[in-house]
């Protein structure tokens, strides 16, 4: 264990950090999604010295780029797959490193690289710290007294975050937060972080100055994509940002051919699909988020997680288009209870349909065989409000979320009510370091895809004691081995199969509804497909599992689990796949009452 490493089990006692200052959130980066930032800089800086600063969490086993310069590996800092750390520091692609490992995936690692060729000591010319020590570098070579690479970090060429370089096709796979490059000076760790009461490494607000080039990137103001490549130094140095996401709806959508029925509506608003919008309607502001099936481009499901009262009992929707699609033999669901829609008759194209809506209106949702929607109204003691009056069809979908999370290396004093995105701490994510066979893991360990049957993949923090809640969102094909649950710690005895097949495991099957322990099925609740969320409120106090879909319970699956520590899991098979929310980011449905986030913050 490296020293002062933020390991749960070591979070999990700590005081906090000791000057107060507070990480506010974390930006993942997904190597698949090509994600990484970019800035080319007006005038070069020092070359001869110069410090980086950040804190990692690494959710990939591959090479990892965390700081870049030049069209080569001339000047970079890179996680090589096996853990190791290099800095690259000449036009000839010269480095020094060290081969201690930095692999864990339920860690924060603080890097101090310090770079200064003017020392007259070799040693003390590339210097690097982990979580406050200074690591040995024990392969490579220090660069040469006054060395200065013509191309490298600090020039005017372009650099990266995320990138191998501009035509390289090696990204990031890893969380990054509270990012400092400082030109001009070589600083040691304390300059940005100090240890706790507790021993351990904790970030502290740097007061010192960043030289022309130097940046501070707190990833904290995520209003926009760009706005996450916002420099808070001072000196405006900002960075493109290139595929990273702020949404947090979930999937994503394309339309094709939309059209304004001006002559019919008067929207309030434009609407943007697959993102959230805020309408104003009963003298107050309410939020809705648009997600669709990635299996069918014949599904619109709308949520308000915070529910609508005041809607005046009814849903009114409105559809169609010239080639006579609309709205009918479409199915509703309300609030969860399924409603039939009325069939078109003759040649009219366009339908409104009127749904009754007892008690507040938190979701409805639209399948049939033509995914046209021109508008959804509410009718309220006030007045009928558009939403929207673009006619549309819905494209195939991926399962996109945001990539800024408040999962960072200090735990907040928020308080836990249930939503999700709100603590900020240490958050829970699938274990990469455990002998998975094909499973795939992806987007920050949160990803997970199956190419075989009956696999197992198993989450790094695990419950004794407390109230848990958390959310697995089905984005693959749905097959018999596909099972949302819980395991104990006894990893070896299921993880090259389905948890649920021994004694060790307890699920809910997605295809069937069924409950299973110890390879032995009962009755339980409803199959799931692709698009619903599947809660999971585990009370290891009270040793009770319970199961949601779409925010419903499904009824108390198992007691009388006290033994602990357990750890959630999902089984898969070929072509299942999965997206997995502990809290790190807002919840599709509100957990359970008394029910938390799965982050260290909420186990001190």
């Amino acid at each position: 264990m490296i020293p002062g490493s933020a390991n749960p089990l070591l979070l999990a006692s700590a005081a906090g950090a000791p000057t107060g200052y507070a990480i506010e959130r974390s930006l993942r980066f997904n190597s698949s999604d090509s994600a990484y930032l970019s800035r080319t800089p007006s005038t070069a800086g020092n070359r001869k010295t110069w410090t980086w600063a950040g804190w990692v969490k690494v959710s990939q086993n591959t090479r990892n780029w965390l700081f870049t310069c030049g069209e080569i590996i001339t000047s970079a800092i890179e996680l090589f797959t096996n853990g190791d750390l290099y800095i690259y520091h000449g036009d000839t692609g010269s480095y020094i490193g060290t081969t201690a490992r930095f692999r864990d995936p339920s860690a924060w690692y603080h890097f101090v690289v310090s770079y200064d060729t003017t020392q007259a000591t070799a040693a003390d010319r590339i210097r690097l710290y982990v979580n406050g020590e200074q690591a040995v570098l024990d392969v490579g070579t220090q660069p040469t007294q006054d060395y200065l690479a013509t191309d490298g970090i600090n020039s005017t060429n372009l650099h990266h975050i995320g990138r191998q370089w501009s035509s390289g096709t090696a990204y990031l796979g890893c969380y990054l937060a509270d990012v400092h490059f400082i030109d001009g000076q070589a600083l040691g760790p304390t300059s940005f972080g100090a240890l706790d009461a507790n021993g351990i490494w904790q970030p502290k607000a740097y007061s010192g100055t960043y030289g022309t080039n130097g940046f501070h990137l707190p990833f904290s103001d995520n209003s926009t994509a760009a706005a996450l490549g916002t420099d808070t130094s001072g000196n405006g140095n900002d960075w493109t940002v290139n595929n990273l996401n702020v949404d947090t709806t979930g999937f994503s959508n394309t339309i094709a051919s939309p059209q304004t029925w001006s002559n019919y509506l008067t929207p309030s608003s434009s609407w943007d699909p697959g993102r959230t919008n805020t309408i104003a309607f009963d003298n107050s502001s309410y939020t809705f988020a648009y997600v669709s099936d990635p299996s069918s481009s014949s599904y619109i499901n709308f949520n308000f997680p915070g529910g609508i009262s005041g809607h005046g009992g009814f849903v009114w929707l409105y559809g169609g288009n010239g080639n006579g699609q609309g709205l009918d033999n479409m199915t509703v669901t309300i609030n969860g209870s399924t409603r039939s829609s009325t069939a078109r008759t003759g040649t009219t194209w366009y339908n409104w349909f009127k749904y009754p809506v007892s008690g507040p209106l938190t979701s409805f949702r639209i399948t049939g065989s033509y995914p046209v929607l021109n508008a959804v109204s509410f009718w309220t003691d006030y007045s009928t409000i558009v939403i929207d009056s673009q006619a549309a069809t819905y494209g195939a979908p991926a399962f996109r979320d945001g990539d800024s999370l408040v999962d960072v290396p200090t735990n907040g004093t928020e308080t836990d009510t249930g939503v999700g995105g709100e603590v900020r701490g240490n958050y829970c994510t699938w274990n990469a370091t455990l002998p998975y066979t094909n499973v795939a893991l992806s987007n920050g360990n949160l990803n997970v895809a199956g190419s075989a049957n009956y696999r197992t993949t198993v989450a790094t923090i695990g419950m004794s004691s407390g109230k848990w809640y958390w959310e697995i969102t089905i984005n693959g094909t749905v097959s018999p081995d596909f099972h949302v649950g819980i395991g104990t710690g006894n990893f070896g005895v299921y993880i090259g199969t389905w948890a649920a097949s021994t004694n060790q495991g307890w699920s809910y099957t997605l295809q069937t509804g069924l409950k299973y322990h110890n390879n032995v099925g009962a009755a339980y609740g409803a199959a799931a497909g692709v698009g619903d969320v599947i809660g999971v409120a585990f009370d290891a106090d009270a040793g009770t599992l319970t199961f949601y879909k779409n925010g419903a319970s499904q009824g108390q699956a198992y007691s009388g689990l006290t033994t602990g520590p357990y750890f959630s899991t999902v089984s898969t098979g070929n072509g299942n796949g999965c997206d997995a929310n502990f809290g790190q980011r807002p919840f599709a449905f509100s957990a359970p009452s008394g029910f938390k986030a799965l982050t260290t913050a909420n186990l001190v």
